[in-house]
């Protein structure tokens, strides 16, 4: 079983900095973590880069496609995951 648990944050403001994490477990034992960010973005941009660098981590690695588990606590990025939402492009005024 794989699992690639994800989380990102921002300090809210789409000027502050933001960070993502994820963390892969393969049958019960962690095998790679990893972090990063920047100093100007969203929180939603936060939570889609976490498993965006995660699942890039995976094919990277030579882990083939297949039955991996994607665990956020970001309704917005599961959602966009799963098909039934759109990520869409911030508006600026």
């Amino acid at each position: 079983m794989l699992q690639l648990f994800t989380d990102g944050s921002s300090t809210g403001k789409s000027n502050g900095p933001w960070g993502w994490a994820f963390l892969i477990i393969k049958d019960n034992e962690i095998t790679h973590s990893q972090y990063g960010g920047g100093p100007s973005g969203t929180n939603n941009l936060a939570e889609l880069e976490a498993p965006i660098q995660g699942f890039c981590w995976l094919l990277n690695n030579k882990y083939k496609p297949g039955n991996i588990t994607l665990v956020s606590d970001s309704m917005y990025c599961l959602n966009i995951a799963q098909g039934k939402w759109r990520a869409q492009k911030n508006q600026t005024s």
